[in-house]
């Protein structure tokens, strides 16, 4: 006989057997990872951005080559592959698409009563969050922000005729990975209390206005706003000077949202 605790299914014995807080963490893993494949999710993520990224990359190179007609290029415009590549709004491009990407991933599973189900199973509800977050995010750097980054690179070189600076791509690829992490947190923060998809993408576009809200007020209190982790890699991978902040911010952020969506998540009702 078994009892049901914390949504997971328990021995009934003549000791009460302890709960592991991740019990369950690697087989509901593996499954939200193959969900991702099999949902097409990861290659939408794929070639929306790469298509993005390819294309802001070359403008420049389009707007030297192909000016209107009767007028010169733009003056003071870059064809150096490295600026351009780094330059092609990744910030925008990661927190938008894994917004939009990320809005269902735990409302849609209470809607079609899988989440239920699955918390019948030796599962822990907080398995089942970090679980969801860390495949939502290891799949999403995979293939929103590495892959369309080597596609990029390689139209760059192509266009630009020389390979850009690997060292600079390495630091705005580990900068913005802190995008999906966050967001992805988010969406499942959210989606513990809101039942609409579309609800909890609203609240994450409105987060990403934050930091301009924040920055009526101070300075350092926008670049400490999480939402700000976008812009401040691409600053840093172009050699500006950044807040050192804005990483604490963003940690800080995360964590809360992670300790808030554990307690409502646990409280909630499936």
């Amino acid at each position: 006989m078994t009892a049901l605790t914390n949504g997971t299914s328990v021995p009934l014995t003549g000791t009460r057997e302890r709960v592991h807080p991740l019990m369950g963490f690697g087989p509901f893993f593996r499954k939200e990872i193959s969900e991702w494949w099999n949902s097409r999710r990861a290659g939408v993520v794929f070639v929306v951005t790469s298509l993005l990224v390819a294309m802001v990359t070359i403008a420049p190179w389009l707007q030297a080559t192909f000016p209107p007609e009767g007028s010169a290029p733009p003056a003071g415009l870059s064809l150096d592959p490295t600026m351009n590549l780094v330059g092609a709004n990744w910030d925008q491009w990661l927190t938008f698409i894994s917004i939009f990407a990320a809005m269902s991933l735990l409302v849609g599973e209470r809607d079609k009563g899988t989440l239920a189900w699955s918390l019948s199973k030796p599962l822990s509800r907080d398995a089942l969050l970090l679980a969801k977050w860390t495949a939502g995010t290891l799949m999403y750097v995979a293939f929103g922000l590495l892959l369309p980054l080597v596609v990029g690179t390689f139209v760059a070189t192509v266009v630009y005729g020389a390979l850009p600076d690997f060292g600079a791509l390495a630091v705005m690829a580990t900068g913005l990975a802190a995008v999906p992490a966050f967001y992805i947190g988010l969406s499942l923060a959210l989606g513990t209390r809101i039942s609409s998809a579309a609800a909890v993408a609203g609240i994450g576009v409105g987060v990403t206005f934050l930091p301009q809200l924040a920055g009526l007020i101070s300075g350092d209190v926008a670049a400490a706003m999480p939402s700000a982790i976008g812009a401040w890699a691409v600053a840093l991978a172009a050699g500006a000077t950044v807040p050192a902040h804005t990483p604490v911010g963003w940690a800080v952020s995360l964590a809360v949202i992670g300790l808030v969506a554990r307690r409502a998540f646990a409280r909630s009702e499936l």
